[in-house]
């Protein structure tokens, strides 16, 4: 059944045609591996990581400077509050003496204690976990304690943080000088403290005071710890297993001025927005003071969220679970597995059999050259099987070829960021082969029904191309495309296109959902190339 003369003769009249798609296959192939190995496109999947990563940890530092500036902020006004009512007990208690400097020692000695006490409550009602063992209570404490700077105990970290830092001592002399010769006599004489006396609380210079006190406190504890050396191999380590090293992250900026021009930024930004959203807010419009401080909550939760998002909140839904997934995103796979195997590199063996498998049966049959073969005795059973065998292995040749080059470029420019293999390529081509095979099997199988080629060309090829287009069509609505480009309507293509049998995700996945499917290959195939050869074998050819 197997004529070698024929086989011989099927090689001469083709090799040139087999040699440029070769050529070509291996050219591209090479082009897009190497462009998607080593630091090619794959490090767009780095970029994507990075970016996110980045976007991620300031927005992390934004909310830490906003938790230490709150604390510290509200409690510095307990502080005041304390310190000044306790200086105007003493005042009281001891009438018509003049004011000493124990009265105000005695009242920053109390007023610290208060404000430790505040402190523990306010740390304790963030989250019942926090107590005097846990990092977190002892941070936030710390924070405070390190605004306040009481009798600069704090004054060696704040140098060590930054020369020169260190700020003076907290502004208790404002208060007592709120307080004239008059309301110290009237509190004498009338032994009482008119409420009146503590407005200086509440005056904007003093709010001001405590907000910026608050704020270069906070900004330079932040800054300060998160550039030290311990901080920073806590923070890479946390980081490894998204590939970020050392020189990745000080990429970003987070050094300590970063860091701390990040949180006083995010801070003076917090805070000019909560003054505007509180200046629209009546208290007179509530009819209890909780309604009005349950909204006045509600508006700073409301602009911590705003001012802290990171990058993928302030996106839309659909985009920013498109994004997410670039971040994780094989894009190897998609280069080298949907791009070359299953689209471009099948497109031109897709060339190759449209050619050979229309000239090998009709096309001699219309050139006349069938007649003289078959005049030489060479039955019609051995030539369709002869031509198969040709059709068959110079197919596999051409996989030979890519496979040979893809596993060379495999280790030429090896990729990072993806389960891809040597294994995998092979069956890379192997699924390309295939899928090839069935579509030049069909083209066969028209080549041995018509006699005239143009038929068979427009019926077999017409297949191939119009299998082809829905393949590139079905490719913009499958999983293998990122879902910022995906059109989900366009999945109807992949339902009637035979290249979906080539499943390139279960390859990398390792499944074997992508066995039964090239099974699905195999059998068309077989069956269309018997077919092909019966219907040949039986059917009546022009003389």
């Amino acid at each position: 059944m197997f004529s070698k003369a024929l086989y011989k003769q099927s090689w001469k009249a083709n090799w040139i045609q087999w040699l440029a798609i070769a050529v070509v296959s291996g050219f591209i192939l090479t082009i897009i591996m190497l462009m998607s190995g080593g630091d090619g496109i794959g490090s767009l999947t780095s970029s994507f990581t990075e970016t996110f990563v980045k976007d991620t940890l300031e927005s992390e530092y934004q909310n830490t400077a906003l938790n230490y500036h709150s604390i510290t902020y509200e409690n510095l006004g307990h502080f005041d509050n304390a310190f000044f009512e306790n200086y105007l007990e003493q005042i009281k208690d001891n009438k018509f003496q003049e004011p000493t400097p124990l009265y105000i020692q005695n009242a920053y000695m109390h007023a610290v204690g208060v404000y430790q006490y505040n402190l523990d409550l306010y740390i304790k009602s963030i989250d019942s976990s926090y107590n005097e063992d846990s990092l977190e209570y002892q941070e936030l404490m710390g924070v405070s304690m390190f605004a306040l700077n009481p009798n600069n105990m704090f004054g060696e970290m704040y140098e060590g943080f930054e020369v020169g830092s260190t700020p003076l001592d907290y502004d208790i002399v404002s208060l007592i000088m709120s307080l004239d010769q008059d309301s110290v006599m009237s509190i004498w004489l009338e032994d009482e403290i008119k409420p009146d006396y503590f407005d200086v609380i509440k005056w904007l210079d003093r709010i001001k005071y405590r907000n910026d006190r608050s704020r270069y406190s906070a900004s330079i504890f932040l800054a300060g710890n998160l550039s030290s050396d311990e901080a920073l191999d806590k923070i890479l380590e946390s980081l490894e297993e998204v590939n970020i090293d050392l020189e990745i992250y000080n990429s970003f900026g987070f050094d300590y001025e970063g860091i701390k021009k990040i949180a006083v930024n995010t801070i003076i930004i917090y805070q000019s927005r909560l003054d505007y959203e509180l200046s629209q807010v009546n208290a007179l419009d509530f009819d209890t003071e909780e309604q009005y401080l349950e909204e006045v909550n509600k508006i700073k939760l409301g602009l911590r969220e705003s001012v802290t998002e990171t990058l993928i909140v302030r996106l839309p839904g659909s985009l920013a679970d498109s994004m997410s997934e670039m971040q994780d995103y094989d894009v190897y796979t998609m280069t080298v597995g949907n791009m070359y195997f299953k689209l471009v590199g099948l497109l031109i063996s897709v060339v190759f059999v449209i050619i050979i498998g229309v000239n090998l049966i009709s096309g001699q049959v219309d050139s006349g050259s069938m007649v003289y073969i078959l005049s030489t005795g060479t039955k019609r059973k051995t030539i369709t099987f002869t031509q198969m065998v040709f059709f068959v292995s110079t197919t596999v040749f051409l996989y030979l070829v890519t496979s040979i080059i893809s596993i060379a470029l495999f280790y030429i420019s090896p990729p990072t960021l993806t389960p891809v293999t040597v294994g995998t390529l092979l069956l890379f081509n192997l699924g390309s082969f295939l899928v090839t095979m069935t579509l030049g099997s069909i083209i066969y199988l028209t080549s041995c029904i018509f006699n005239r080629s143009k038929h068979a060309m427009s019926l077999g090829g017409g297949f191939a191309v119009l299998t082809l287009v829905f393949t590139i069509l079905g490719m913009f609505a499958s999983d293998s495309t990122p879902a910022m480009m995906r059109m989900e309507a366009l999945n109807l293509f992949n339902s009637v296109s035979l290249v979906t049998l080539f499943d390139v995700s279960s390859i990398v996945d390792g499944t074997s959902a992508y066995l039964w499917k090239f099974g699905i290959l195999i059998a068309i195939t077989i069956t269309s190339f018997v077919i092909g050869m019966k219907v040949f074998n039986k059917k009546d050819l022009p003389l």
